[in-house]
């Protein structure tokens, strides 16, 4: 099994959540945490710790928007959601979900041609 990365540790500690059959929004909260330096670490471990946190995870890359102009008719809505919020919010996601797909640009890019196509 892959170690848990750093910024995943203190989260499952403190929801007494074994490193196992992961819940699902632990897959939301691991893309929040995405960056350069642990995109690797991250994959691998959701990969491999099984439960519906991957699917989340990758759930959510597939389904943000993949032009500006798409991203810019993006709203993010919630209770205690001000503009300013969903805005860093939405820079958060593009921010990661740029750096996602540019790892993975070949393999996912055809993916998405192949269905596009359909």
């Amino acid at each position: 099994m892959a170690a848990v990365p750093e910024c995943l540790r203190s989260t499952l500690e403190l929801n007494s959540i074994p490193p196992v059959n992961l819940p699902g929004w632990i897959g939301d909260f691991a893309f929040a945490f995405v960056d350069e330096s642990n995109l690797e670490d991250i994959i691998s471990f959701l990969g491999n710790a099984g439960g519906d946190a991957n699917q989340v995870f990758w759930n959510k890359v597939h389904s943000l928007p993949r032009t500006d102009e798409d991203w810019e008719s993006l709203l993010y809505v919630g209770g205690e959601m001000t503009e300013e919020s969903g805005a860093m919010m939405k820079a958060r996601d593009k921010r990661v979900v740029e750096i996602i797909r540019s790892r993975f640009s070949g393999p996912e890019r055809f993916v998405h041609e192949l269905f596009r196509r359909r």
